[in-house]
């Protein structure tokens, strides 16, 4: 990985220097000025400057346009001409770090809460082959997979899955800020051009932390029995059996409790679930962190209560 600061304002001999024009705004589209001729020749490829100066590849911006990504967010940008011939390169940086545009963070927060959402979209390309641009359709974001929709029949569905692929278009022009590249699988490529990039972001940011809930959800299967069927309580009942009746009526007390009590904490932190994530925050990831903690906790109470109940059903015989 390159440094920034081994890199910055390096240029051939004699050779104009280049910077980074627009604001720095999910929604925006960034460009490079200056560079005389080598701009039209050289290759472009824009990176992410870490906090350390360190330089992370944007695979596929390659273009002297690029129109940052909510992935951006956080970090200043950069984009490096090469010379086609070899030589130094030019190195411009955006004047500051990408910022979420207005009111982007609620509308994504309220999806959320909502389970999902709905978006309008053009079919660009479809496995690299070029569409019909008049036709509409929906592109679905569920809490278990995508669907692309016309009207109300499902075109193209998918389950998520860990080759399911999302990001920014990585065209030129102002119209790469609406355009979403959306991988279902490695048979369902697809181009789409969203009705402005408030929505393309949304649907990025939401297609991203959906589908992190759902791979956290998977393992422990969301209270569905996933871990109950696999645990074997045959030994548990025997020696069960053979304990006094007073111990055996002091673990039915605790059982009762915890199975009671875990209830309790699963409708307190859902509560919290829906509160937390509606303050303002300062940046998104905060976002992920409330919504995955109180997801996270009140996922492990549903098992544990899960787990509770299991050993009731399977211990307790007498009608007291």
């Amino acid at each position: 990985m390159s440094d920034m600061n081994t890199l910055s304002g390096q240029s051939s001999g004699g050779q104009v220097g280049i910077t980074v024009t627009g604001d720095p705004i999910l929604g925006n589209t960034l460009r490079i000025l200056g560079g005389g001729p080598l701009a039209q020749s050289a290759m472009a490829q824009w990176h992410r400057v870490t906090d350390s100066g360190a330089l992370e590849i944007i695979a596929g911006a390659t273009r002297v346009q690029y129109a940052p990504e909510p992935r951006d967010m956080g970090y200043q940008l950069s984009c490096m001409l090469t010379p086609p011939a070899g030589g130094k390169p030019l190195v411009a940086v955006s004047s500051k770090k990408i910022t979420m545009s207005g009111g982007l963070h609620d509308y994504v927060n309220t999806l959320m809460v909502n389970g999902g959402g709905e978006f309008n979209v053009v079919i660009v390309q479809l496995n690299g082959a070029m569409q019909d641009r008049r036709s509409v359709f929906q592109l679905e974001v569920l809490p278990s997979k995508l669907k692309i929709k016309k009207g109300t029949k499902t075109k193209y569905k998918e389950n998520y899955n860990d080759s399911m692929q999302v990001c920014g278009a990585r065209g030129g022009g102002d119209a790469a800020a609406q355009g979403l590249f959306l991988a279902l699988s490695s048979s369902l490529v697809f181009m789409l051009a969203c009705e402005s990039s408030r929505e393309r972001n949304a649907a990025i940011m939401l297609i991203h932390v959906t589908y992190l809930v759902w791979d956290m959800e998977d393992p422990i299967a969301d209270g569905n029995g996933f871990l109950s069927k696999r645990i074997d309580l045959s030994v548990d009942i025997q020696q069960w059996q053979t304990l006094a009746s007073l111990v055996q009526h002091f673990l039915k007390m605790l059982l009762s409790f915890f199975a009671s009590a875990d209830s309790c904490v699963a409708e307190n932190l859902a509560q919290r679930l829906m509160r937390d994530p509606e303050t303002s925050l300062e940046a998104f990831f905060f976002f992920f962190f409330f919504f995955f903690f109180y997801g996270f906790q009140l996922k492990i109470e549903n098992v544990h209560s899960e787990v509770c109940n299991l050993f009731i059903d399977a211990l307790i015989k007498d009608p007291d």
